[in-house]
């Protein structure tokens, strides 16, 4: 996956909680095949700290903004991305960037998972209106587990986006968009819903680049 272009497409896409940026990688390569420029960052390390909680999503969202402003050109198509905390980040990071006034052309949240700093008792952002020009995309597995309970998932960022196009997969477990030794670990940590993992993971890598095609066409 390429990224060094300096226009066109660019997508930056946030893994879920300690998930190596690889992991996503089968995920991802339909949209690298289709021309989109794809980043997938390393914010932090899984060290003690993080494991505490004391890395929050708050603070991970200040680094993936950051993130943004020092790697993506200024006239690139910016879309950003992320898979279960990792679509909380880029929700959060969209609202950082788009206040700092560099437009966000998309947002693509696969299965997101709300909340999760151990030191406020509810800091969930769809508690507010997203209030976005552009329609997001929320890929929600229906299989999600523990990993994605129902009080914080999927369902909860479509509602605070009225506009958003809100897809889910039956059959799709939480982890089933990971590959490699990661989605092994993610598939016995948070489950699985299907028996052919790359086909449903193929599916949703569709739906990721219709939705580009789509919004980069209207842009």
């Amino acid at each position: 996956m390429s990224a060094d272009s300096t226009s066109g497409d660019v997508l930056v896409f946030f893994p879920g909680f300690v998930v190596p940026s690889g992991g996503y990688s089968e995920l991802l390569q339909p949209l690298a095949d289709q021309g989109v420029v794809v980043h997938v960052p390393t914010l932090y390390r899984p060290t003690p700290r993080v494991l505490l909680g004391r890395f929050s999503v708050t603070d991970e969202a200040r680094e993936a903004a950051a993130y943004v402003e020092t790697n993506v050109p200024l006239n690139a198509r910016l879309f950003l991305g992320g898979h279960s905390r990792g679509g909380q980040v880029a929700w959060r990071a969209a609202k950082l960037v788009i206040r700092s006034g560099r437009p966000v052309a998309g947002l693509i949240a696969v299965d997101p998972v709300d909340g999760g700093n151990p030191r406020v008792r509810r800091d969930f952002v769809t508690d507010s209106p997203a209030d976005l020009a552009f329609v997001p995309l929320v890929i929600g597995a229906a299989k999600a587990g523990k990993c994605a309970p129902d009080d914080r998932n999927h369902v909860l960022f479509a509602a605070s986006a009225p506009n958003s196009s809100h897809v889910v997969f039956e059959d799709l477990g939480h982890g089933d968009v990971v590959s490699g030794r990661a989605g092994w670990a993610a598939r016995k940590l948070c489950g699985t819903g299907v028996v052919d993992v790359p086909r449903a993971r193929a599916e949703v890598s569709s739906v990721m680049v219709d939705y580009i095609d789509a919004a980069s066409g209207a842009s």
